[in-house]
Formats: structure tokens, sequence, C-alpha cells
């Protein structure tokens, strides 16, 4: 009998991994972000116009994000904490080796 796994995604995304000096001011299309002391600060302001409603947001969002954390940059959201388990394409690489083996 053979051994099937579902084709792995070669999708690549950008980002980074927090370290304790990790720090950063980045400003994607309508969210501005910093990063300092492990405080992430977001805020969004954005207008919206769907299907007739006009929707404005003006938002603060903070959060302490863990050392080691790996941050996903969207270029509509900036860095967000992704959803998934990210891998660097080394560990993937480690990961589907063990498999084989």
């Amino acid at each position: 009998m053979e051994r099937f796994i579902i084709q792995p995604s070669i999708k690549l995304f950008g980002g980074i991994t927090v370290k304790e000096d990790t720090a950063f001011k980045e400003k994607a299309t309508d969210v501005e972000q910093e990063l300092k002391n492990c405080i992430l600060t977001t805020v969004v302001k954005r207008e919206l116009d769907l299907q007739g409603i006009k929707t404005t947001e003006d938002t603060k969002l903070t959060q302490v994000i863990p050392v080691g954390t790996r941050l996903i940059w969207s270029e509509q959201e900036g860095y967000i904490i992704s959803p998934y388990k990210m891998y660097t394409v080394e560990e993937a690489i480690e990961e589907l080796n063990c498999i084989k083996e």
C-alpha cells in the first residue's frame, strides 16, 4: 500500500517572529501599527460603502504579543496573528522529511 498526503501549500507569506527587542512602525492601507516592548497597537481608520450603507470605522486595538509569536503581513490589515500554525520553509522541509522516513 502507498501512503499519500494532501499537497502542501507552497504559498509564501511575509512576516516576522517577535523577539524581546522587536520594534516597528508600519502603515497598511487603512491601518497604522506600532510594536514596542511586545505591545502591538493597531489603529484602524476607514470608511466603507456596502450596498449603500456607509460605515465608518475608527478603532484602536492593543495586544500583548508573546516572544516567539509569528506575525504575518497583510496589505489590508497590517501585521496579524494567523489562525494557522505558520512554519519557516526550513521547518516545513524538516517536518516533511520526518514523514518521509
